[in-house]
């Protein structure tokens, strides 16, 4: 007997009421044959309306293929495409393909945590935060450098435990200069206030750092500041 790639269940009070999301909408191909205009996913369960005669089919289909369902009640056919659960692409951060964990501690530090940092090139300056004995920092790197509250989900950069703070909060995007470099502070996502020298920041406004400026996000406070030869 040929193995069954899904179930199909005929049900009138399926669909909105019980919960069942319905699929998307039948249109009709040619004359007596008819197709649901959104595909389904492996393993998820679904209800399609039969377009003559109303009738619900639930399917929980469990294998790549075409469905060729047909409405015990009025035979209309209705074919379903099924497709694999999409990727979900990780976020992007500033950190290429060749980036590490390394442990960033200052000294008097009894513990350091991890923070991605990329191996490309450092650029001149960085940041610090945290107390006189927990102090952390971070060599910020050409390119985009991203700060934000610890998620690994929705990483960061620079991660803070600081749970007034947002995910990928901020981002400082370092540039080259034929004098240095030069460092754009801009706030990507908040839901409290980013201050800047004490003054809040606009989502999606931009100004450039100077050493010794203080970003302040939740409650964490972060110094920008030159990065020790």
């Amino acid at each position: 007997m040929e193995e069954k790639k899904f179930k199909l269940v005929i049900k009138p009070g399926a669909g909105k009421k019980s919960g069942i999301p319905e699929l998307g909408k039948v249109k009709e191909l040619k004359e007596g044959l008819y197709a649901v205009n959104k595909y389904a996913i492996v393993g998820r369960i679904y209800s399609v309306t039969c377009p003559v005669c109303g009738q619900k089919l639930v399917i929980h289909p469990i294998q790549v293929k075409t469905l060729k369902l047909k409405c015990t009640k009025c035979g209309t056919k209705i074919l379903v495409g099924v497709k694999e659960t999409p990727k979900v692409k990780p976020e992007p951060t500033a950190s290429s393909n060749k980036e590490q964990l390394k442990e960033v501690s200052s000294e008097g530090g009894n513990k350091t945590k991890k923070v991605k940092q990329n191996q490309g090139v450092v650029a001149g300056a960085q940041l610090q935060w945290g107390g006189i004995f927990s102090r952390k920092s971070y060599q910020l790197h050409v390119g985009d450098n991203y700060i934000g509250r610890k998620d690994l989900d929705v990483p960061s950069d620079v991660m803070i435990d600081d749970e007034y703070a947002s995910r990928r909060s901020v981002k400082i995007t370092v540039a080259r200069q034929d004098n240095g470099y030069s460092y754009k502070f801009t706030v990507e996502n908040a839901t409290n206030p980013v201050l800047v020298n004490g003054t809040p920041q606009d989502v999606g406004y931009g100004l450039y750092l100077n050493y010794g400026d203080t970003i302040k996000l939740g409650k964490t406070s972060i110094t920008f500041k030159p990065l020790k030869k």
